[in-house]
């Protein structure tokens, strides 16, 4: 798979570091942003080949800012979920992850969504 950027929304430093040297692997550039808002500010001026979020970003509700963010953009989104925030129910561009969940399944996850996001181009 060639070099793909991925939009990294993690705002616990441990999680954000061990997939950020994994999506590296893969061969992602990938930007980290650890709030909503700031993200939100950049994203229609870069193009993402996926935009991977964790359910858990502090001061944030996540049902509002999925659904905002599936509104603005075609790229695939992947929520990392404990399954406690409600689910955006999308035919689009949403897959869900649950955690707890192995690197394997991490990339496997990625993979086929950047594989998808590249095809299309």
């Amino acid at each position: 798979m060639g070099s793909f950027l991925v939009a990294l929304l993690e705002d616990e430093p441990s999680h954000a570091t061990l997939m950020e040297y994994h999506l590296t692997q893969l061969g992602a550039e990938v930007l980290h942003y650890t709030e909503a808002d700031s993200f939100l500010e950049i994203e229609t001026r870069v193009s993402f080949h996926l935009i991977i979020v964790s359910d858990q970003l502090q001061n944030e509700s996540m049902l509002s800012f999925i659904t905002a963010l599936e509104q603005q953009t075609t790229t695939p989104i992947l929520v990392l979920t404990t399954g406690r925030q409600k689910r955006v129910h999308s035919e689009k561009n949403i897959a869900y992850l649950d955690k707890p969940f192995s690197i394997h399944e991490f990339r496997q996850t990625v993979e086929a969504s950047v594989k998808q996001t590249l095809t299309i181009i």
